[in-house]
């Protein structure tokens, strides 16, 4: 079971406020530091050097969990007759008010301990009907608290409403749900505790100043110690308002963070499908290259066995030409030849020489076809 810092609590020692709970370094495990009402502790707060919350002397004690229990709402002390206490139903009214002073009936409470007589039972019920009905004057601010909430919602309502994919940040709406849960509940005890408050009560008129003074007396303390709860109920309401305004504006900021990791993860998205088909682009380029080196590569081999071909065909064609050369050479001396055969036979004789020459060299080339 765990404690709250404020919370009232009973022990054996008596009544007390929790001032710490947890671990300590004078012992292990887990200590409740309580603040009591009356001088039965056996410190300030300090032990062994260590001061783990403040307080009166002798009013600081450390007790384990189980020595401590929560301090009971119902009514303690003196209880009224059977009849008187279903008249006082009868005239209850409701209590909205935790905002009370009980400085006021305090001092009426030690005024009327001192006065003696008729006058003193008028004045004290007077001051009674004046504390108790300063009780009833008063607005909770409850209302108030759940209507700025409900307003700061509807608010941010329309935040809530633009699509987000999935991360790892929780939406804006389950946090504000949470935080609207927690603040119901508080809302829901305060008003609970409220309602448990004593109520506007006519004293009874039978009760002797002594037993009057004595009811005066409980029921003051009673109202003091639900005023104090519900203190410490109104200042945790406001840390967690603090702390809710703080998660909003975390939120908010966290939102447009992500907005713009999402605009920022589109765009990278766009040029790496960019990117990627310039790399198919590239791909196919590069096949059509490898397409056309293949083709040029048969190609370039045609043309060297064409080249070897061809540088036979010439080596062939020079040896025909050097042939020919040789023969033209060989022709030259045979018309040399036959010219100086003119010159020296005549005219008849030459001719028939001519024929009988160009008669022989048709008949070898007719020989050469064959």
């Amino acid at each position: 079971m765990s404690f709250k810092i404020g919370a009232r609590v009973e022990t054996e020692k008596g009544r007390g406020v929790v001032e710490f709970y947890g671990e300590t370094e004078f012992a292990e495990g887990t200590w409740v530091g309580v603040n009591l009402d009356e001088p039965n502790g056996k410190h300030d707060g300090t032990v062994k050097g260590m001061r783990y919350f403040e307080c009166e002397p002798n009013h600081g004690i450390f007790l384990k969990a189980n020595q401590v229990r929560l301090e009971s709402r119902g009514k303690s002390g003196m209880r009224l007759p059977t009849s008187i206490r279903k008249d006082v139903r009868s005239k209850i009214s409701p209590v909205t008010s935790p905002k009370m002073t009980p400085s006021s009936s305090t001092e009426k409470l030690k005024t009327m301990s001192g006065i003696t007589g008729p006058s003193a039972k008028k004045q004290s019920k007077e001051d009674m009907r004046e504390s108790t009905g300063r009780l009833g004057g008063q607005s909770l601010s409850q209302t108030t608290m759940e209507e700025s909430f409900n307003a700061s919602q509807k608010s941010q309502s329309h935040t809530d409403e633009t699509p987000l994919k999935s991360s790892g940040i929780p939406k804006k709406s389950s946090i504000v749900s949470k935080l609207g849960s927690v603040l119901s509940a508080t809302n829901a005890e305060g008003k609970a505790i409220a309602e448990s408050l004593p109520l506007s009560v006519p004293l009874p008129p039978d009760m002797d100043e002594r037993s009057e003074l004595e009811w005066l007396r409980i029921q003051h303390k009673d109202l003091s110690e639900k005023l104090e709860s519900l203190r410490i109920k109104r200042k945790e309401d406001h840390i967690k308002l603090v702390e809710f305004e703080r998660n909003r504006i975390q939120l908010e900021s966290l939102l447009q963070f992500r907005a713009k990791i999402l605009e920022e993860q589109t765009s990278l998205q766009r040029k790496l499908q960019e990117k990627e088909k310039e790399l198919r682009d590239v791909l196919d380029s590069k096949g059509n290259e490898n397409d056309s080196l293949a083709e040029i590569e048969e190609r370039l081999e045609l043309i060297t066995i064409e080249k070897e071909m061809a540088e036979e065909k010439v080596d062939i064609l020079q040896a025909e030409v050097e042939a020919e050369k040789q023969r033209v050479q060989e022709l030259e001396v045979e018309l040399d030849l036959l010219r100086s055969e003119m010159e020296q036979a005549g005219d008849g004789s030459f001719q028939a020489c001519l024929h009988q020459r160009l008669y022989c060299n048709q008949w070898s080339s007719e020989i050469e076809q064959y």
